[in-house]
């Protein structure tokens, strides 16, 4: 039902995202997950001359991929290859370092990921609540005040989409260069949902283009 839906949206609108991301399964689900742009998405985007036939859109997480893994097993050993390491470890570093911080995320040693890696993953979900980091939460529990474990989880996203309706000028600036340099083959307004990807696109091609 959701491939079929997703074939005759438009592929920029908010439903067809949904629909191209619920037919996932396997590697392009996981990639789904972490925001990114789909491959129907990024071709609606790039005028013809940007686009190859046959392009692999999902390299950098193939080459982590394995079949070998159970399910969990297998987001653990992908998290840690991708994301973690290219990702969020790199932009705390970054970040940390340009304001003379020295930031040691202590449950990365080695030694514990290595153990972590040979646990069961059955013990690391509470099935019941069907919540995960199970053995952490029994451990620190006893040390941290009564409900800290049971907050929501806080990422580190920017409020970019906050920031553009009270700058729209920004988005469509960076949008008019990027047709202009004939990268893109449309327009699209502030309310796009991946508009941080062409914003970086147009920062990129402006420093080193």
């Amino acid at each position: 039902m959701n491939r079929s839906l997703a074939r005759y949206l438009p592929p920029l609108s908010r439903l067809a995202s949904s629909a191209q991301r619920r037919a996932y399964v396997g590697l392009p689900a996981y990639a789904a997950a972490f925001g990114g742009m789909t491959a129907q998405q990024i071709d609606s985007l790039l005028a013809a001359d940007w686009r190859e036939s046959g392009y692999d859109y999902l390299w950098f997480y193939r080459r982590f991929w394995r079949e070998d893994l159970s399910p969990l097993a297998l987001l653990r050993w992908l998290d840690l290859n991708t994301d973690l390491a290219e990702g969020l470890l790199t932009k705390v570093d970054r970040t940390s370092m340009a304001h003379s911080l020295e930031v040691r995320p202590p449950l990365l040693d080695h030694r514990l990921v290595e153990f972590m890696l040979s646990v069961d993953p059955d013990v690391l979900v509470d099935q019941r609540r069907r919540r995960g980091k199970l053995l952490v939460r029994r451990l620190m529990e006893p040390r941290l005040p009564p409900g800290h474990l049971n907050q929501p989880k806080s990422g580190f996203g920017l409020p970019v989409h906050r920031w553009l309706r009270r700058h729209p000028q920004v988005l469509r600036d960076a949008v008019r260069r990027l047709r202009d340099r004939g990268v893109l083959g449309r327009a699209v307004g502030s309310e796009f949902r991946r508009a941080w990807s062409l914003l970086v696109l147009d920062r990129w091609f402006t420093a080193f283009g």
